[in-house]
């Protein structure tokens, strides 16, 4: 489960140090959008921080022409209901330092952290992510040691070879998780309306995805291992027009099957381009 959007997008601004050469790039590649309900509503090419913070923080539909306006953002038109109203951290924390005035620096850090883990958000988005085996990595990492070391003899003949291997690994890897995604959109695509604690409860067809999409090099412990985050929006579209919640449910039920399809596909993808 996802909260922020600046979760993702904070990495593109970023500086991401270069595996091989030590340098500091811009960051991770900005994210894609993908899905049936993103072409409906509009969202194409890459994504923009602000458009993901108004669809994925505020539910605010983009056809809406205020959409692009953040001061006008309380008026627009919403993708369904945007949620509950929870306390913020913020405020818990605010409350928190009220009852102890005199708190040390340490102690104001540890109220920060327990607001934190208090303060209660709605679902954003359901994060499936593709971590591709660690061979493929390595083999990306490989092409891009050569195309650094020719880049940096002068070389750049073949740098620019290099870099076409190092890019045809990741298109494979795109073409294996966007396999995996228009599998979990046909196979995995409900909601639900009703209250299913009782017999009125009903699942509802919803197949138009909302998604943005996150290429990324490394693990949180800085090793190369190449991984795409699919941040599928909470939101959906159901057969009756309606938008409501994602059930998440059939998306861990389809889990393993979208795993291996996107597998198969990089590998087919990787034998056809390198061979």
């Amino acid at each position: 489960s996802g909260h922020s959007a600046a979760y993702l997008t904070d990495a593109v601004a970023t500086g991401r140090e270069n595996y091989y050469s030590g340098a500091v790039t811009a960051g991770e590649p900005p994210g894609r959008w993908y899905g049936l309900g993103a072409t409906a509503l509009g969202l194409v090419g890459l994504v923009d921080p602000q458009d993901m913070t108004a669809v994925y923080e505020r539910f605010i539909d983009p056809r809406d022409p205020v959409f692009r306006d953040p001061s006008r953002w309380p008026e627009a038109a919403t993708l369904g209901r945007v949620g509950r109203k929870y306390i913020t951290e913020d405020e818990l924390y605010k409350a928190a330092l009220d009852t102890e005035p005199s708190a040390t620096p340490e102690r104001q850090a540890e109220l920060r952290l327990d607001a934190g883990k208090r303060a209660r958000r709605n679902v954003a988005f359901l994060d499936v992510t593709f971590s591709v085996q660690k061979s493929i990595t390595v083999l990306h990492t490989a092409f891009e040691a050569q195309e650094v070391a020719a880049r940096q003899s002068g070389n750049a003949e073949a740098a620019q070879s290099w870099a076409a291997h190092r890019m045809a690994v990741e298109n494979a890897i795109w073409a294996g998780n966007n396999a995996a995604l228009d599998y979990l959109e046909q196979q995995a695509g409900y909601s639900r309306t009703g209250h299913h604690g009782g017999a009125a409860g009903r699942f509802v067809d919803a197949h138009e995805f909302v998604i943005a999409s996150f290429f990324q090099h490394d693990s949180r412990d800085h090793d190369p291992q190449l991984h795409i985050h699919n941040a599928i929006l909470n939101r959906v579209q159901g057969s009756d027009g309606m938008w409501r919640t994602l059930d998440s449910r059939a998306l861990h039920r389809f889990r393993p099957a979208a795993a291996a399809i996107a597998e198969r596909t990089t590998e087919a993808h990787l034998a056809t381009s390198l061979g």
